[in-house]
């Protein structure tokens, strides 16, 4: 009886002691890993496929050009720039006179930015 009372209250303690301002008693986040998208092999290809046109966004292409200062089209972990390259292929504005990308492409243009949009 009394190794129950004493479990009870301890188990109350534990409890009691965990609120969202102490971390160490949350239950982590699981990782979830994503494979790394490369800027070589995947996006580029996106890239060559619907927007580096010489009548439009002529070495569209080219990493150097995507995050050409001072107006880059890609920062590294943001996809939220109004005139991003990930905002612009959201929302369809982007290609223009084109038919829009898959949601799939899309979608890896956006992760790999928020991969930290590497020059791999």
């Amino acid at each position: 009886m009394k190794t129950n009372i004493l479990l009870t209250i301890f188990t109350f303690l534990i409890i009691a002691s965990c609120s969202k301002e102490k971390t160490s008693c949350s239950i982590p986040n699981p990782v979830i890993k994503i494979d790394s998208i490369s800027f070589s092999r995947n996006i580029k290809p996106i890239l060559i496929g619907n927007c580096s046109d010489p009548n439009c966004h002529n070495g569209m292409d080219e990493y150097a050009n995507l995050i050409a200062q001072p107006k880059p089209l890609v920062v590294a972990n943001d996809t939220t720039s109004l005139f991003s390259l990930y905002q612009s292929v959201y929302t369809k504005r982007m290609p223009q006179g084109k038919i829009k990308l898959a949601d799939s492409s899309i979608k890896q243009i956006g992760d790999w930015i928020m991969q930290g949009a590497l020059n791999n």
